[in-house]
């Protein structure tokens, strides 16, 4: 029974202790992002609208002939399919799971195309396209970080219980440590050996 308590007692602390840690930096893996184009060229429509971050590319635009996105753990990159130019394209994405929080700009063989060209506002990442030419095969990424989920109630309830069990365990501990020790003084003062 004993050993039982202490096992209890040691996967308790351990599941509260993990519980408790704080969150690593959210990986977009997982994620459920939309894809929408918002400047005036109607070809350039993201297909599909929404997709889940994972293996392979989740958007292409322009029929799939003119661009796609492939969003990695924390980073998004822009492959051109196509030679040509854009006139009015913009597209923006939102992570629906754990919103955009911050950006840097890692390259572009696209031309017209730089760091000024991103923003992020509201947790929405903006590409403007607006006056690029392009060949194919030319690339562009992005770092990309999304908030970290906040826990679930249940997680919380989970933790709480947790801490709960530590507690009795410790408490259960000192009450059998001091029942050890009053016996053995009243057998000393009682010369029982």
């Amino acid at each position: 029974m004993k050993k039982l308590h202490k096992s209890i007692f040691a996967f308790t602390a351990i599941a509260a202790l993990n519980a408790a840690a704080p969150a690593a930096a959210a990986s977009l893996v997982g994620d459920t992002v939309s894809c929408s184009q918002t400047g005036s060229g109607s070809s350039f429509t993201c297909s599909p609208s929404t997709a889940v971050v994972g293996s392979g590319t989740e958007f292409s635009a322009g029929g799939g002939t003119f661009m796609t996105f492939d969003f990695g753990a924390n980073d998004l990159l822009i492959n051109m399919l196509n030679t040509g130019s854009l006139g009015a394209t913009i597209i923006e994405f939102s992570n629906l799971s754990n919103a955009f929080t911050s950006y840097s700009f890692g390259g572009s063989t696209i031309g017209g195309f730089d760091a000024s060209d991103v923003s992020l506002t509201n947790g929405v990442l903006r590409l403007n396209f607006i006056g690029t030419n392009f060949n194919a095969g030319d690339t562009a990424n992005l770092s990309v970080s999304a908030a970290a989920a906040v826990p679930e109630p249940s997680t919380w309830l989970m933790m709480l219980f947790g801490f709960g069990l530590v507690g009795y365990g410790m408490r259960s501990a000192k009450r059998r440590s001091d029942e050890k020790f009053e016996t053995k003084i009243k057998n000393i003062t009682y010369g029982v050996a």
